[in-house]
């Protein structure tokens, strides 16, 4: 696994897949953490198949940060996410009304074997509540409605980067944005606040460091469509209402509940129970950072760490590199800190660690990031420094 993926870090001229080679000694650390504490042959066993597949999801994002990212590339790339995230988003909404009318399709089938035990072989999202409510939270072609509101969060990171660069593509950012209103007022799911609003704190920040009305008027569409579909739709907002004023750190699906179960954890074993580590600990964690601190100790911290000051330091060169009116490469960078952002907000509400395509996108928001740090390096270091101090 290491030795596949550091040719591609050390390709020439290919220096964000070089930093991740700090990547490297903390997968071995796991994995061996995970084989030698294990009291049993199927203990060391499961631990190998976490390993190799933390292993995979990291050269996924070294072979993904090795392409050099060009606007040129990505705009071809722009209809066929457009019309990808209209189909996901208008199958969502029908879901809606599919599950309250007993109209065809209102879920669809889980064919894979371990996510089918857990579903019951269809996809979730349809309940009663205690007074006997009929909820419909869509999955859209997804297992449930967790995984939905992640894909929003990729789809609002993708748009706001699309808008902020201008030209011909501005209006896919602004039907993306009232797309992710729509999809968002037939998902109903927490993750999707949590993923979407950091996405979205972070635009509005930019916003009014720069004072752009362009980017205030997307956003304030992307608000509008949301609450009118919301208003549409048979009881949405009272659901998402509720669900919000009752939420609670006990309330959270255990997002934040097994804090104390992990201390005590780390207690036991400081340096860390290895891969698959959170497996032994008799509870569910659905907290990704959690379950890092469980597997790596307090060196798991190291990856949530990482994650913030890549996304700090995409988001201020973004803004700096707006002020000098460089519209590709501050869009760059402004894509680079949304989609990094994403993949931290996943792990903060969910456990799910080994989905490729999140460590992908985590790597094209490397190779975007590169691509605004050279751009950066092409203007004089005293203009940017005093664009970013009038900014500030």
């Amino acid at each position: 696994m290491v030795g596949i993926a550091l040719p591609l870090a050390l390709r020439r001229k290919n220096a964000p897949s070089r930093r991740l080679l700090w990547f490297a000694p903390l997968w071995i650390y796991g994995l061996t953490l995970g084989i030698l504490q294990s009291a049993t042959q199927d203990g060391a066993g499961r631990a190998l198949r976490h390993g190799l597949l933390f292993g995979f999801a990291f050269l996924t994002m070294t072979a993904a940060a090795s392409v050099r990212f060009s606007w040129k590339s990505f705009d071809r790339l722009i209809p066929a996410l457009g019309l990808c995230y209209v189909l996901v988003i208008v199958y969502g909404v029908y879901q809606v009304f599919a599950r309250r009318n007993g109209w065809p399709y209102a879920f669809l089938t889980v064919t894979n074997p371990s996510l089918a035990e857990e579903t019951g072989g269809v996809q979730a999202g349809a309940f009663s509540d205690a007074s006997w409510v009929y909820v419909s939270r869509a999955s859209s072609f997804f297992v449930e409605p967790t995984n939905f509101g992640m894909f929003l969060g990729y789809g609002t990171a993708i748009s706001l980067a699309v808008l902020e660069r201008g030209g011909k593509y501005t209006r896919w950012g602004t039907v993306g944005l009232a797309l992710t209103g729509a999809g968002f007022a037939a998902n109903q799911s927490l993750t999707a606040v949590l993923v979407c609003g950091a996405v979205l704190c972070l635009a509005a920040a930019r916003a009014a460091l720069l004072a752009s009305a362009t980017r205030v008027a997307a956003m304030v569409v992307a608000i509008t469509a949301a609450a009118a579909i919301m208003s549409a739709l048979p009881g949405v907002g009272e659901m998402i209402g509720g669900r919000l004023a009752d939420l609670s750190v006990e309330q959270s699906s255990g997002r934040f509940s097994s804090l104390p179960r992990v201390l005590s954890a780390l207690e036991e074993r400081p340096l860390g129970w290895g891969f698959a580590g959170h497996a032994w600990l008799g509870e569910m964690i659905h907290n990704g950072v959690l379950i890092f601190l469980v597997m790596f100790g307090f060196a798991g911290l190291l990856l949530p760490v990482v994650w913030v000051l890549w996304i700090l330091r995409a988001w201020k060169r973004s803004v700096a590199l707006a002020r000098v009116r460089d519209a590709d490469s501050s869009a760059a960078a402004a894509l680079a800190s949304a989609l990094l952002t994403v993949q931290l907000a996943v792990w903060s509400a969910s456990g799910i660690l080994h989905e490729p395509m999140f460590w992908a996108l985590s790597g094209l928001a490397l190779g975007a990031g590169h691509f605004a740090r050279e751009a950066s390096a092409r203007v004089p270091g005293d203009v940017v420094h005093a664009r970013w101090r009038r900014a500030t």
